[in-house]
């Protein structure tokens, strides 16, 4: 689907996600992208949202609107964020279904596949084991997303979509605790203990899971091949193509916020599953290749950090 000439809906255009395909489209230029606040769209009620849609009528809505967070967050509160996502999502893919939108594209998580999948995870690893302990509520809650944009494009031919992201970071990541994923947490307190002159720094866990990470600019690109070029049941994977390890991953961060003391390693905090690699082929076979390095997109992202928190 050609995008030009095309209004957009993004929900949660103000979050990570939602403000990377917003700049992806407007640097491609041609269509309207349309970003509602949370007090211009409520997402968990209804009959607002499917006046919004009524009244807007976009030919595409991307979902990106989620409640999320890194392994405390998701802990912490897993009936809230499963409770919410559920009405959220079922509201927006409802509402584009009643009011005829052409297009959706439903951001999922990687989380919703089975830990004991075999690696890298392909699609059809949906829905065919557990999650991974802890998330269950968050997993759910996003994989009943996909089962829904399963059932409309099986019952009434909707031509909408779910991709599965791995772990994303980048400018406009959430830098405050407990919400924060592992590269913001890991960076803001070891920014502190910079500033502090801190000679030791704690790593929550034991440091030896592997993670999968992608700079949330080639997210948003990989977001909008998908929505030109993609049709089908499966989930779109959209991964980096390799992992490392929380521990590395500490010491690339370090090497960029300036920190040269030693680690230690609080392994009364859980570890989350040991590792989770994508398979992301299909969504090369359009011709999509990540562009940032992880190197490179730590810099960035700590630049954008320390300019947007004036530290």
């Amino acid at each position: 689907m050609p995008l030009d000439s095309v209004k957009v809906l993004i929900t949660g255009g103000a979050g990570l996600v939602g403000s990377a395909i917003s700049t992806e489209l407007h640097h491609q230029g041609g269509f309207q992208v349309v970003r509602p606040t949370s007090r211009e769209l409520n997402l968990l009620e209804r009959d607002s949202v499917f006046q919004y849609v009524r009244r807007l009528r976009p030919q595409v809505v991307v979902h990106a609107a989620t409640r999320s967070g890194g392994i405390l967050a998701n802990t912490g509160n897993p009936s809230g964020n499963l409770s919410d996502n559920l009405r959220m999502q079922t509201n927006v893919l409802d509402s584009c279904h009643e009011h005829d939108v052409e297009r959706c594209l439903y951001i999922a998580s990687s989380r919703i596949y089975p830990q004991s999948s075999p690696q890298p995870v392909a699609a059809r690893a949906f829905l065919q084991g557990p999650p991974p302990p802890g998330l269950e509520a968050y997993a759910v809650g996003k994989a009943a997303g996909v089962a829904h944009v399963r059932a409309l494009r099986q019952q009434f031919g909707r031509r909408y979509i779910s991709v599965a992201p791995c772990n994303l970071y980048g400018p406009g990541d959430n830098f405050s605790a407990p919400g924060a994923h592992v590269i913001p947490m890991l960076m803001k307190r070891m920014h502190e203990a910079v500033r502090d002159r801190s000679s030791r720094f704690t790593i929550y866990g034991s440091g030896k899971p592997l993670r999968e990470f992608l700079y949330v600019a080639d997210m948003a690109r990989a977001c909008v091949a998908a929505i030109e070029k993609y049709d089908s049941d499966d989930l779109l994977n959209i991964g980096y193509g390799s992992e490392i390890s929380i521990a590395d991953l500490a010491s690339q961060i370090a090497d960029v916020v300036g920190f040269d003391g030693a680690f230690d390693y609080d392994t009364d905090k859980p570890d989350g599953s040991p590792g989770l690699l994508l398979d992301s082929a299909p969504l090369r076979s359009l011709g999509w290749q990540p562009g940032v390095d992880l190197n490179e997109g730590l810099r960035r992202t700590y630049d954008w950090f320390r300019d947007d928190q004036r530290v």
